[in-house]
Order: C-alpha cells, then sequence, then structure tokens
C-alpha cells in the first residue's frame, strides 16, 4: 500500500499541492475555531489553456450560525521559491509573501449550525489574472475567508443580509486564510525550457510482519549431546564459523548458505492480507516500481517485481555498527544468509535479476556501504537523512560513493514527496 511506500528518485522535483485546511490565525483549538477552509478541488497544474478552477469548503462546526461572508483568492506570478525549505515555510504560514493578484471572488451566505458550503471561482486562461503568470512552476495562493456587514444602503434590507452587493468587509472580524499553491506548466511560455525530471516511486514488499516457526526454532537451538560438546543445525546455513569464499565481486560463493529467517519463520495471516493487497496494486500502477523481500513471497505470484532486497530485510546497518561477526555466526546467521547471491537465489522466477540492499533502522555509514558492496550489492537505498544538507528544491538523488569494496550507487528518497507517500 501507498502508506508505506518510499519515493526515490534520480533527478527530483518537488511538487506542490494544495493545503488541506486552514483557521483563523488566532484560533489554536476547537474551542475558539468558528470557521474552516478546505480545498476540496483545483487545477492540479495550469497550462495556457486550461485556466484556474478552484472549489473551497468553508463549515461552520459551532452551535451558531455564521454572518454572510466572503472568500477571495488570489496569487503572486512573479515570486519564485528556491529551496524546499522555502515551499514548506509558506505551506504552514511561516512566512508573508505578498499576494495580490486576485484571481476571483465568491460570496457566501449564512452557514448553519454544524453545516457547511462550497464554493467555486474559476478564472479564465485569457484573464489579466492568469496573463501575468509567465514564468513555469509553483507559484503561492493564498484563499481567505472574512464575515462581511450590511452596508448603510441595505441596513433595512432583508433580515438575513445574504446580498453580496451591498455588503462590504467587516473590518472587526478576523480572515482565516489558507496558503496552497498554484503551479504553472512550461507550456505555451516562451521562457526557456528545463530537461524533466525522472521521478520514482518504490514500494517495498518486506517480510517485517513475520511470527517464529517452533519447529524451525528447535532446529537452530544448540543441542547438548551429553559429552559437553555442541553441535548447531547447518540447515539454516551460516552456523559456526563462515567458510565459504568470495569470488571476487563481493558475492559470497557458498550457496548452501540460506537464510536463517527464511526458514525460521512465518507470515501473519494479517501481513499475508497485506502484501496481497500490495500484489494487487502493483497490477493496477504500471509505474510503481517494487522491491521484493524474497523470503516475503512464499511463492512465485507472477506480478512483475523490479528488484529484490537482502532476504528478510537483513539490517546491513545495524551489523556494520555492532561489528561483531561471530555472534552472527553464533546466531546461526552467516554472511552467505543474506549478500546478493542469496537474494537471487531465493528471488521467484518474475523478478527481475538486480539485487538492491534496502536501509535498516541505522544510517548508511562508509563502513555499512563497504559491508553491502563486499556482499554483492552494487546499489543501496537510502532514507531523506543521507542528503539531508542539500536544500535546492531540485536535485539529484543519486549518489556513488567510493568504499574499500569498490563504488557503490546509493539512491536517496525525497524528504517532502516521501512523507507524502508515508501518509
Amino acid at each position: 500500500m501507498l502508506l508505506t511506500c518510499a519515493m526515490l528518485f534520480a533527478g527530483r522535483m518537488v511538487l506542490a499541492g494544495p493545503a488541506h485546511m486552514a483557521m483563523a490565525d488566532d484560533e489554536t483549538d476547537t474551542a475558539t475555531q468558528t470557521t474552516a477552509l478546505s480545498i476540496t478541488e483545483s487545477t492540479p497544474v495550469v497550462t495556457d489553456t486550461s485556466g484556474y478552477h478552484i472549489t473551497i469548503s468553508i463549515s461552520n462546526p459551532t452551535y451558531a450560525a455564521t454572518s454572510p461572508g466572503l472568500v477571495t483568492v488570489a496569487y503572486n506570478p512573479s515570486y519564485t521559491f528556491v529551496s524546499r525549505t522555502d515551499i514548506q515555510h509558506w505551506a504552514t504560514g511561516d512566512v508573508s509573501i505578498p499576494v495580490r493578484t486576485v484571481l476571483g471572488t465568491a460570496t457566501v451566505p449564512s452557514i448553519a449550525a454544524n453545516k457547511k458550503v462550497s464554493v467555486k471561482i474559476d478564472a479564465a486562461a485569457d484573464s489579466d489574472a492568469l496573463k501575468a503568470l509567465q514564468m513555469w512552476g509553483p507559484k503561492p495562493l493564498l484563499v481567505t475567508y472574512q464575515a462581511t456587514q450590511a452596508t448603510d444602503s441595505q441596513s433595512t434590507g432583508s433580515s438575513d443580509g445574504s446580498s453580496g452587493s451591498d455588503r462590504t468587509v467587516d473590518p472587526n472580524t478576523k480572515p482565516i486564510r489558507l496558503h496552497s499553491f498554484l503551479t504553472r506548466s512550461s507550456q505555451g511560455l516562451r521562457n526557456a525550457q528545463t530537461p524533466p525530471m525522472a521521478i520514482t516511486m518504490v514500494m517495498p514488499l518486506m517480510n517485517n510482519g513475520q511470527q517464529a516457526d517452533k519447529n524451525a526454532i528447535d532446529q537452530l537451538v544448540v543441542h547438548d549431546n551429553g559429552d559437553e560438546s555442541d553441535t548447531k543445525s547447518t540447515q539454516s546455513g551460516g552456523g559456526g564459523t563462515d567458510d565459504s569464499t568470495d569470488d571476487g565481486s563481493g558475492n559470497n560463493t557458498d550457496d548452501t548458505e540460506n537464510t536463517a529467517a527464511t526458514q525460521s519463520s512465518v507470515l501473519t495471516p494479517h501481513d499475508n492480507d497485506a502484501l496481497a493487497a500490495k500484489l494487487s496494486l502493483i497490477g493496477k500502477h504500471s509505474d510503481l516500481q517494487t522491491i521484493a523481500d524474497p523470503t516475503a513471497l512464499a511463492s512465485d505470484t507472477g506480478q512483475r517485481i523490479d528488484a529484490v532486497m537482502q532476504p528478510a530485510g537483513f539490517d546491513i546497518t545495524a551489523y556494520a555498527a555492532i561489528n561483531n561477526v561471530r555472534s552472527y555466526e553464533q546466531a546461526g546467521v552467516g554472511t552467505g544468509a543474506w549478500n546478493a547471491r542469496s537474494a537471487l537465489a531465493a528471488a521467484p522466477a518474475s523478478s527481475n535479476s538486480l539485487p538492491i540492499a534496502w536501509q535498516g533502522k541505522g544510517d548508511w555509514t562508509r563502513q555499512a556501504l563497504s559491508t553491502a558492496r563486499k556482499q554483492g550489492y552494487q546499489y543501496v537505498i537510502a532514507g531523506h537523512d543521507f542528503d539531508s544538507s542539500t536544500t535546492a528544491t531540485v536535485h539529484t538523488g543519486t549518489y556513488t560513493i567510493p568504499t574499500s569494496a569498490g563504488d557503490i550507487t546509493v539512491l536517496s528518497e525525497q524528504k517532502e514527496l516521501g512523507d507524502l507517500a508515508k501518509g
């Protein structure tokens, strides 16, 4: 499911989407909240022919009807965001940017208690407001709602005071503001074109909800033979010392070793259902790439698998940080249990023969990257912390890192889009 996805990019761009809800500047909790704004629909990308269309929902969560009001949608066509931090600060209302080009307004009638209304504002493609937009990219957009009051000429009018033509903004009420973005494509613009950014969404299929298989665990336990000598089951491989050899490319050549996690754990029914849902998702979205833990796929599902990760999602970052090979061997997990060769050997026939190491709970240190390379992985996936010092809106997320075992390529997550994909 998308909630567990990570966004990974070769060339990457932050895609600005609408904010979801806002309330008055001085409102901090539901006790003082009087009216709430949310964008229910808007033009995702504006072109030279699309115009801009936005639907705004205004809700009244109180037990009394509101006064009539006025919604104004405005933006700044000439402002350019210079970093993803800049974008984030606008989205959360932490910065003030002049927003004076009005796309449209709409009057809002009195809203009954615990009710909401929707208004739609349309700006035509040939309107002066949109013609002012001559640069592609996200621009700051502001939705403002403020109560109105009757003018003197209407003071003897209808009791509900709903006529928008004879009402003005009430200066004694605080406006409610919602920060969002209007994104312009390069279509129809004469300024310089930039090359497209390659964006990849990757979903892990991991065996992270396993339960112990008692029979397999019994085979891994050290048994007392009565003569004070201990023997270990070799069915898990990697028990005792690791007698395998390296073929020079970092791949372990001992094919008799299998991961202990493969044989000592089984998926719960709940996780089987979750895995089935993810496999179904793959079939619906051809652009969604997958990296599978081979131990999570008990049989060949026939679904497209783009790459395989280390068996059982073995935590290479923790292994490198602990730096105690013997403790792992004594637990029945030798290096042959989670190298690239083992990952490919356990992978279903329908999967791509590309092993990629997924990040564990720790950071990809130089030692961890070297360990992964020694184990035959030429690519690793990293979280956004790997390039957290980069503040540019557009930058590459691919890094080639030299290690003692050879160069390794790191594919780093884009933070904002990754956060969205994970909920």
